[in-house]
């Protein structure tokens, strides 16, 4: 088993409107899937609180898709 990578972000929150829709905490996987509650907006915000080691924080993708009856494949609606 191996230990968790320096440059991975260890606790985050991600948050729309200024609520805060999902916390993380001891993660140790570089990707992370979310599932939250529908949320209207026009930007979201990450807050990257701490990582596995590094100093510095580095997110390379966001990705949001909407989830309903027409897409519970979870492919974006286009």
């Amino acid at each position: 088993m191996r230990a968790p990578q320096p440059g991975t972000v260890r606790d985050y929150s991600v948050s729309a409107n200024g609520k805060v829709v999902a916390t993380v905490t001891k993660n140790h996987q570089r990707v992370n899937r979310l599932r939250f509650e529908p949320v209207e907006t026009k930007s979201i915000r990450v807050a990257i609180t701490a990582t596995n080691g590094l100093e510095q924080a580095r997110l390379f993708e966001i990705r949001c898709y909407s989830f309903s009856a027409k897409t519970a494949s979870g492919l974006p609606i286009r």
